[in-house]
């Protein structure tokens, strides 16, 4: 007979089967056809299932519907609602990826993410960190290589409104501070995306050096040039102002270490205290 635990994991599966709950196979194993002989009174057991468009399943395989019987329609409106509820979270936190790919394409191309990254924490403001990995290798997305990076910078964006108050031991810069890179123009692409500017947008124009923070209730982003970029980037690193500055005036000549400085310490929203 299945164990509790192994029923109520493959009724977790059967949520995220591409067939749906029905075309799911629950059993599959001599003990399994055992307890659907011997105790589950009145529901016919199969030792071949199929799904509804005919499919076959392994052999002593058995279906939601061997177990709960006309039940395991109900499964269906778990289903809908489990997939449905995710994509709204989704489309939440990637309104960027919603409007450059269409609506009807995002919710198609969620429905394949959320079956091969269900959530692993029941905390679903965290969920989704997965998806820029996955629209990398979306065959239907192949057409739009910046889309990962522009989830990536909206993830960012997600994590510096939800991250705790305070910083890391050690660390300089406040948790909510998020330096993202990429080598597309996404912030440029985003911006477009959601209305704020118009476009066209070269998408060729070269690589974005973002600054990304919490402000108050609301999240910021700064474009920086890549010498203020790698600076704040080596500050963090090395948690020294002065030795950061020589390090960036070797690769950058011009660059204005004291301005730079200055733009650092008064802005309130990024270190975890002024230094000098």
């Amino acid at each position: 007979m299945p164990s509790l635990s192994e029923i109520q994991e493959r009724l977790r599966e059967a949520l995220i089967a591409p067939g749906g709950p029905a075309a799911y196979p629950i059993g599959g194993n001599a003990a399994g056809d055992a307890y659907l002989e011997n105790g589950a009174q009145g529901v016919p057991a199969s030792t071949a299932a199929h799904s509804e468009n005919g499919a076959q399943s392994a052999p002593g395989a058995t279906r939601l519907d061997d177990i709960f019987g006309r039940t395991a329609r109900r499964f269906h409106v778990h289903h809908r609602h489990f997939t449905q509820s995710l994509t709204g979270i989704l489309e939440k936190t990637f309104p960027g990826v919603v409007k450059l790919v269409d609506k009807r394409f995002f919710a198609y191309m969620a429905d394949a993410f959320i079956r091969s990254h269900p959530p692993a924490s029941p905390c679903l403001f965290e969920y989704g960190g997965a998806l820029a990995d996955f629209l990398d290798g979306f065959p239907a997305c192949k057409n739009f290589p910046y889309l990962g990076d522009v989830a990536r910078f909206e993830w960012a964006v997600h994590c510096a409104f939800h991250a705790p108050d305070g910083a890391k031991p050690d660390a300089v810069f406040r948790t909510c501070v998020i330096h993202f890179t990429s080598a597309w123009p996404v912030y440029a692409i985003w911006r477009v995306a959601v209305g704020r500017d118009e476009g066209p947008i070269d998408v060729s124009a070269g690589r974005a050096h973002l600054l990304i923070y919490l402000a108050g209730e609301d999240v910021l982003v700064e474009a920086l040039d890549e010498a203020e970029f790698a600076f704040q980037c080596a500050f963090a690193e090395c948690k020294d102002l002065e030795s950061a500055a020589n390090a960036i005036i070797k690769a950058f000549p011009e660059f204005d270490a004291d301005a730079a400085v200055r733009r650092l310490s008064d802005n309130l929203h990024l270190l975890v205290r002024p230094r000098r």
